[in-house]
């Protein structure tokens, strides 16, 4: 995965440790969790991107988000 950087949250300008990307998926035995996809979260504003198969695309799709979306 390269390291692209994430824009602030489009609603409520928050960056840095409150954004984190957070896979979809199914709790197995034992706590592990097999992503089936992933999403770009704002812990402040709770708002999280579309799920993507990978983190990139995720964090891709964060950063060319608006308000209008």
């Amino acid at each position: 995965m390269s390291k692209e950087r994430m824009k602030p949250c489009p609603f409520c300008g928050s960056k840095g440790k409150d954004l984190r990307v957070d896979p979809s998926g199914v709790l197995r035995f034992g706590g592990k969790v097999d992503p089936l996809g992933w999403s770009v979260c704002c812990k402040k504003c709770l708002c999280c991107g579309p799920y993507h198969d990978d983190k990139t695309e995720a964090v891709k799709s964060w950063n060319t988000a608006t308000r209008d979306q």
